[in-house]
């Protein structure tokens, strides 16, 4: 599944991240500020985005695991979506 979700990121996400969204992450680090890509994707490709943007860190939806490791095909805990959003930036400050 973390193959597939870094395939996923680098065959159809890479494209897009917009040179306006990584030049103002780069002029909030300018100013001192902290910087956090949140998003209701999967944790795995957020991973991706928020290196890729230069983000400080991110918050996404993350997907449970078994006591192997294994992807159970289960969301752990809530999707990062709507309120959930502005909860988990909440949560880290």
């Amino acid at each position: 599944m973390d193959d597939l979700l870094s395939s996923f990121y680098d065959e159809v996400m890479a494209d897009r991240i917009r040179p306006v969204a990584v030049r103002e992450i780069a002029r909030r680090h300018e100013e001192g500020c902290k910087t956090l890509l949140v998003s209701a994707t999967f944790s795995g490709i957020a991973r991706r985005a928020a290196l890729a943007v230069g983000a400080d860190g991110y918050i996404a939806t993350e997907m449970e695991r078994d006591e192997h490791g294994n992807y159970t095909g289960r969301v752990l805990g809530t999707v990062v979506e709507g309120a959930e959003k502005v909860w988990g930036v909440r949560a880290l400050v």
